[in-house]
């Protein structure tokens, strides 16, 4: 034989066995929502840590299942949960960006995804309405 085709059989079997450790992948991800309280688990085994816990009714994205567990991502954190307490039924609420404000801009706004809301350099529009950025407030309180 030669040294060739030793080491592409060597690197075939040593992928193979790397597809033997690797979860049941589905075709596509699909999402899923928590029943109840639900932990978030580092490996497929109750026996593992716990990395969270998500609330009942959130909303997960399902990557694939082995044995029971599924493979998820809650809020960008990647873990195992139980399949029992999972539902796919429902998909998970689609947030429909607003239309930018026709007027009363000190600059053309654009959409800012972390806050959910058009922004203009100056200040957010949100619900029908422009918002302040919040200034700098340095003051005491007294009392209860």
């Amino acid at each position: 034989m030669h040294i060739r085709t030793l080491r592409t059989l060597a690197l075939s079997a040593v992928a193979a066995l790397g597809m033997l450790a690797v979860p049941n992948v589905a075709s596509a991800a699909f999402w899923g929502r928590t029943v109840g309280y639900l932990n978030l688990r580092s490996c497929p085994s109750v026996n593992c840590g716990k990395i969270t816990t998500m609330p009942p009714g959130a909303a997960v994205r399902i990557n694939g299942s082995s044995g029971g567990w599924y493979h998820l991502n809650f809020r960008g954190i990647a873990g195992y949960a139980s399949a029992r307490y999972i539902t796919t039924a429902a998909a998970p609420p689609v947030m429909q960006r607003p239309p930018p404000p026709a007027f009363g801009y000190c600059r053309r706004p654009w959409w800012d995804s972390r806050y959910g809301a058009w922004y203009d350099g100056c200040r957010w529009y949100y619900r029908n309405r422009w918002y302040n950025r919040p200034s700098f407030f340095f003051g005491f309180r007294f009392g209860g």
